[in-house]
């Protein structure tokens, strides 16, 4: 396994299963650091081109509400799980398979206790926040900190590279933000943790 540094161009551009393995274990080496910012950005590249391909093939698939229901159920199962989340597009209801996604509008984050999270918490969020939501370019994201148990429900935007969610994360205060493409948290300021302890603390958690 290489370190990300020794990468070579080359290397870091490879698509095939291969390349992309390389990509990904050179990210597991140091996950936080920035220095691998850009090996996650040429593995979105890669997922995004993979997705691309996918819809031209297949065409643009609609979203039953059948299937936005599972995605429902299936993105609350995630949150058992520390360091587990979910990003949904609420105007498909389809979960997001690739980008960074960011809370820039931490004044609609909502912070609740693991052991607190259940359908009905997610839905009142879902409901207070429809019309922020309904807003293009907005997601509805959740993600539960390994660290402190307390699960974030939030508006989340996608951002084009990891470089750019680093860049959004710090600027709004965040913990981390999300990549989709290897479905975990990139910590950004673990100081941010206290202000989320204080969102339960002064909201009374999932009111």
């Amino acid at each position: 396994m290489q370190a990300p540094e020794v990468l070579t161009l080359k290397e870091a551009s490879d698509r095939t299963p291969k390349g992309e393995q390389r990509l990904r274990d050179a990210i597991d080496l140091d996950p936080n650091s920035p220095s691998v910012d850009p090996l996650r950005t040429r593995l979105y590249r890669v997922k995004q081109a993979d997705i691309a391909r996918e819809k031209d093939v297949v065409g643009a698939v609609e979203v039953t509400e059948e299937e936005k229901r599972k995605n429902f159920i299936e993105a609350l199962s995630q949150l058992n799980e520390p360091d587990g989340g979910f990003t949904i597009d609420p105007r498909t209801g389809a979960a997001e398979a690739a980008g960074f996604f960011v809370s820039v509008h931490p004044e609609h984050e909502v912070a609740v206790p693991i052991a607190s999270v259940n359908p009905q918490s997610v839905m009142r969020y879902a409901r207070q926040k429809r019309e922020v939501l309904g807003q293009e370019g907005n997601f509805f994201g959740g993600w539960h900190d390994p660290e402190t148990g307390i699960v974030s429900f939030d508006v989340s935007s996608k951002a084009q590279s990891a470089e750019e969610a680093r860049r959004l994360s710090a600027a709004h205060g965040q913990v981390a933000f999300f990549d989709a493409q290897t479905f975990d948290s990139v910590e950004v300021d673990a100081s941010q943790r206290n202000r989320i302890e204080n969102i339960i603390e002064g909201s009374g958690g999932n009111d």
